[in-house]
């Protein structure tokens, strides 16, 4: 029984690896590491801390989802379809949502002039200099991480290759080349590439 349990926590924990390549998965987790860090920083108290992780918990999650979701999506049609871009835009219409209430929850949460006191207190008198420099520094890095890896590249904007070609069907008919040659011939193959 253990050991089923640590093997599903290694799947879940490769599985939030594999969302946490995603560009918007990283800016949120940014948020969350800011909104939770405000939070300490503010002494906002059990019920603050609480209400302000649950809403990022709830954004990640739904972004999680999403990422999964699109994943299939791509599995099942690597083709431009109206109805797969219907489903994709649906998955991230939910985590709009699901970001418009924990941003609800954020203004809440911070919204009192006494809990921006503490802050600007536990920053300046309190000693948690390294508080202010963090709370400065994860916007920046959020961006930072956002921006893409190369000259030219777009990350948000993908081209999956064929269904047939992923799938490494033969043309049949020659119509993969004038040698018959198969889809990995061509670039297709195991949709690796």
């Amino acid at each position: 029984m253990i050991k089923q349990f640590a093997v599903s926590a290694r799947n879940a924990w490769r599985g939030f690896c594999l969302a946490a390549k995603g560009r918007n998965f990283k800016i949120e987790l940014f948020a969350a590491a800011w909104a939770l860090l405000l939070n300490w920083t503010g002494d906002g108290g059990a019920w603050r801390y609480c209400a302000v992780l649950a809403a990022c918990a709830l954004v990640i999650g739904a972004e999680s989802l999403n990422t999964a979701l699109e994943k299939l999506c791509d599995r099942v049609s690597g083709e431009r379809e109206d109805a797969i871009r219907d489903i994709k835009d649906i998955g991230a219409g939910a985590v709009l949502v699901c970001a418009a209430a924990a941003l609800g929850i954020a203004v809440a949460a911070f919204a009192s002039a006494g809990f921006w006191q503490n802050v600007i207190d536990s920053i300046t008198k309190g000693g948690n200099g390294w508080a202010a420099v963090m709370l400065a520094l994860l916007p920046v890095a959020a961006v930072l991480l956002s921006l893409p890896s190369k000259r030219g590249e777009r990350p948000d904007v993908q081209y999956y290759p064929t269904v047939e070609k992923r799938r490494g069907d033969k043309g049949g008919n020659g119509a993969d080349g004038a040698d018959g040659g198969n889809a990995e011939d061509n670039g297709g193959g195991n949709g690796d590439n």
